[in-house]
């Protein structure tokens, strides 16, 4: 690649060390996967980039040789109201992407309510774990209420999750 842009790295499930970044291969942005074995040499493993995605906020390897990431859809800002919508996406190489909506978006009167600052990882069965912090702010910006929220797959295409904390330590995360 001309440049790189480290994402991730890793060991898999045989021992490999795994990179995961994005670099300008042949004239585009590309995610790609460079790993090595034990002894061996490094192999490079070139994704599609996401069709609607213009920024993915972070990305894992599966062991099954998929890349999964968490991203939000491009809007024009100023936007009134803004699609804040979470959304996970995995492929494999050479494939399409899978899309799923993890979290959504209240805007407006009384509150916004919306999940950013997403980092995900790849259970070994396969299974994409995200973590977050939810958020509820007035309209005018202000914060006025943060959790924690850990989001996994749930049946029919829908995500749950589990708040794990609700009041900072030492921080009253207020204006």
């Amino acid at each position: 690649p001309d440049w790189v842009h480290f994402q991730h790295a890793d060991l898999s499930a045989d021992g490999s060390m795994r990179v995961l970044a994005t670099g300008w291969l042949g004239g585009s942005e590309t995610p790609f996967v460079a790993s090595r074995g034990p002894g061996g040499a490094w192999a490079l493993t070139t994704y599609p980039a996401h069709p609607v995605a213009d920024e993915v906020l972070a990305w894992a390897p599966g062991n099954d040789g998929s890349v999964h990431a968490v991203y939000q859809k491009p809007q024009t800002y100023p936007c009134d109201p803004c699609d804040m919508n979470l959304y996970w996406g995995r492929v494999a190489a050479g494939g399409t992407w899978d899309e799923a909506q993890v979290s959504g978006t209240v805007w407006g009167s009384p509150d916004d309510r919306f999940t950013n600052q997403p980092d995900i990882a790849v259970t070994a069965a396969g299974d994409p774990v995200i973590v977050g912090r939810w958020q509820r702010r007035a309209v005018t910006g202000s914060l006025k209420e943060s959790e924690l929220r850990v989001y996994a797959p749930a049946t029919g295409g829908e995500w749950c999750y589990e708040t794990v904390v609700t009041t900072p330590d030492g921080y009253a995360g207020g204006d």
